[in-house]
């Protein structure tokens, strides 16, 4: 039968040679099928020709009965063999009659096209793979916007279907619970060879535009930096803070963020987007290593910046990612090797940034036009982030000291201890460690009662028992009171 071998979605090779070894499994959906039935007449079967399909599989004879075996004994021995078109035009009946007169294997004389795909079918493959697997399986929480406008004269065909690809690739390792590394699975081989292709194409264009100096480009070089950051931390892994960097230098060469914000059509998303991620992975990343090319932005351009556009990958209100950018600021300064400010200078930024945490107001973020549909979860994660930021800080920054002699001697601390020593079953000895210590001291002041003794005593035991509810730790009457 001479049918299209199946074709994986995605697998974007027009040039080349297709055999049934080449599916990728059962899962690509959008494998083309030639319809009505082959005669089988070799090389290219009339039945095609008729129809102007491709007739596929057969290598090309010579005149010579002597030639054609030996290409044919050559094209079994070195792999999948070339593809036969028909002729430019179907033949008239003359020629019909003739050709079924010819004896089977009998060639007509026509110019052989190996193109067999159609120009731009990579783009419309990605189209309808766009459609029909990226928009339905989108989350409640992606943004919801405008498609792609696919028709644009200044759309990039390139970045689209390297997109594409690296949404297919994404989701095989998800399906897999492991990431599909380029080389290691045979299967995917012409997966990749189809992204590095396009991904060349896509660098080229973003090069095109650096080196441009008639126009203004810069739009098209920020959303395509941003593309290629986007890709590779879905994908590779490998040059995403290369990228980072990458697009807070052209900022710099643009004149800095005052010039970019005050540009006529400033890249908002695109600024937004990069800076969340930028402001994320320097939470994660040694002191001594963090990407440093928004250090002169201010507040002001910060939330200028943030709340130009709503990011999906973390709903944090903007003041917490200030906060963020302070906290991780002060990081690199302590861990630097120049002069490093005092303590005091130290206690009293680390307090600022605390003070700040504790006005934001997780309520009045969720209060926002954006948000109105589902202002009470949005309430929840920014209290939620509240917390984390602040947990950030205390993790990451020095402790200040200037008041714990005074409070390990406060008895109107009795309760809260408690309270913390129950919340610290199961967890580090040192934490429990320190309550119990806070507590003895307590009761060795003047005038305090037995009960903090009989409170450390409940606890001894609770702590031991690998219990963590409040019941099991107060199972009986205990009065904690000083």
């Amino acid at each position: 039968m001479c049918t299209m071998a199946c074709q994986i979605l995605l697998d974007f090779s027009p040039r080349r040679t297709l055999t049934l070894g080449d599916s990728y499994g059962p899962e690509a959906p959008l494998g083309r099928t030639q319809t009505g039935a082959c005669d089988e007449d070799r090389p290219v079967c009339r039945r095609c020709i008729s129809s102007r399909l491709t007739c596929r599989g057969y290598q090309v004879p010579s005149s010579s009965s002597s030639q054609s075996k030996s290409r044919r004994s050559a094209a079994d021995s070195t792999g999948p063999r070339t593809l036969q078109t028909p002729p430019e035009t179907p033949p008239n009946r003359s020629q019909n009659s003739a050709s079924l007169q010819q004896p089977a294997g009998s060639v007509q004389r026509h110019n052989i096209n190996i193109e067999t795909e159609p120009p731009d079918w990579d783009f419309q493959q990605g189209i309808r793979y766009y459609f029909e697997i990226v928009v339905p399986g989108r989350s409640a929480e992606v943004r919801k916007g405008g498609h792609p406008h696919f028709h644009s004269s200044s759309f990039h065909h390139s970045r689209f279907v390297v997109q594409v690809i690296g949404d297919r690739i994404s989701r095989a390792s998800k399906a897999r619970g492991a990431l599909i590394q380029p080389g290691e699975e045979p299967a995917f081989q012409g997966l990749w060879s189809s992204y590095y292709r396009y991904l060349a194409s896509s660098l080229t264009a973003v090069n095109r535009y650096l080196q441009d100096t008639q126009g203004d480009n810069s739009r098209h070089v920020f959303y395509g930096i941003d593309q290629l950051l986007v890709l590779d931390l879905y994908i590779e892994r490998s040059r995403w803070h290369a990228h980072l960097k990458g697009l807070f230098a052209y900022i710099q060469h643009q004149g800095g963020i005052a010039a970019v914000l005050q540009q006529p059509e400033p890249p908002s998303y695109c600024l937004n987007h990069v800076l969340a991620i930028a402001i994320n992975v320097n939470t994660t990343s040694p002191a001594r290593q963090q990407i440093d090319g928004f250090d002169d932005f201010t507040d002001a351009q910060l939330v200028s910046i943030l709340d130009a556009a709503y990011s999906t990958s973390m709903q944090c209100p903007t003041e917490l990612y200030v906060n963020m950018v302070h906290i991780s600021r002060l990081r690199a300064v302590l861990a630097s090797k120049g002069n490093r400010p005092d303590e005091t200078t130290v206690n009293q930024q680390v307090r600022r940034i605390f003070d700040s945490i504790s006005h934001v107001d997780a309520d009045e973020w969720a209060a926002k036009p954006m948000f109105k549909d589902k202002i009470d979860a949005v309430a929840a994660v920014g209290r939620i982030f509240a917390v984390a930021v602040r947990l950030y800080g205390i993790l990451t920054l020095p402790q200040s000291a200037t008041s714990r002699h005074m409070l390990m001697h406060t008895t109107s601390l009795c309760w809260p201890l408690i309270v913390g020593g129950v919340a610290v079953a199961g967890g580090a000895a040192e934490d429990q460690d320190f309550i119990e210590k806070s507590l003895l001291s307590i009761w060795a002041l003047p005038n305090t009662s037995a009960c903090l003794i009989m409170a450390i005593r409940k606890l001894r035991p609770f702590w031991a028992s690998g219990k963590t509810g409040w019941e099991d730790c107060f199972d009986m009457p205990v009065a904690c009171v000083v």
